[in-house]
């Protein structure tokens, strides 16, 4: 589409960046990591497309119709309706 992005994605960034940079934002991605890597392939829930990395405490719920979350924010950090 030929939309331009609002200013709501710089401000949920910029809470991205204040709020997942703290030791508890870390730890807590650092243990989601591990279970995930500890649960076998054949259990995980199936993914519409395969992206590196986790998003710990940080995800953006959308219905990407405009496509500018994958603008603003990691592949791992959003997740489609």
């Amino acid at each position: 589409r030929d939309t331009q992005p609002h200013e709501g994605y710089k401000i949920i960034r910029g809470w991205r960046d204040t709020f997942c940079s703290t030791r508890v934002s870390q730890q807590m991605s650092a243990v989601l990591a591990q279970e995930m890597a500890s649960i076998p392939s054949a259990q995980r829930q199936p993914e519409p497309y395969q992206v590196e990395g986790n998003a710990g405490g940080f995800f953006v719920y959308t219905s990407n119709v405009d496509a500018h979350c994958h603008d603003y924010f990691q592949p791992f950090e959003v997740r489609e309706c």
